[in-house]
């Protein structure tokens, strides 16, 4: 009984990592964030695909990723068991005064690099732990106008090639 148990278990985990995104219902406060890909790049860094929605604010529908009238954040972080060592590292959306639109629609063109620390262990494809983030906030009410935030949560996402 107890070996059922035990394969039974083997089987779930492999199924498990056979799952290139797992759905997760994360936190949201007027805003989504979606992990839609990862993909291994020169054996070391991953380049992660995102896709946001996010709604107005103070019926601005046009918000700058980076510094400006609109400021919006998009950021991921990888951990991911590689042997008997673990990778981990983070990374944010470098695209400073790209527009991005806030009106209830899907935006999927964003590409996030994370790549680890210079002597840190690097990642591989498989299956890792990634919690994406992002936070737009409307700067023309000055210092700290109101935002939008969505997290996915702590998901398994597959690497591939």
């Amino acid at each position: 009984m107890r070996r059922l148990i035990s394969i039974a278990g083997l089987v779930a985990l492999l199924a498990l990592s056979a799952v290139p995104v797992s759905a997760s219902t994360g936190s949201s406060s007027g805003a989504t964030i979606k992990i839609t890909g990862a993909h291994l790049l020169a054996g070391v860094a991953v380049v992660v695909d995102v896709s946001v929605t996010c709604q107005p604010i103070n019926g601005n529908t046009q918000l700058t990723l980076g510094y400006g009238a609109g400021m919006t954040d998009l950021s991921v972080t990888i951990t991911q068991r590689v042997g008997k060592k673990v990778a981990s590292a983070g990374g944010t959306f470098n695209g400073s005064n790209t527009t991005i639109t806030c009106d209830g629609t899907t935006v999927s063109k964003y590409k996030i690099d994370v790549v680890p620390a210079g002597g840190t262990v690097p990642f591989t494809t498989g299956t890792s732990a990634m919690d994406g983030q992002t936070f737009i906030q409307d700067l023309t009410v000055c210092c700290s106008g109101p935002f939008d935030q969505g997290d996915t949560g702590l998901i398994a996402v597959k690497i591939t090639h």
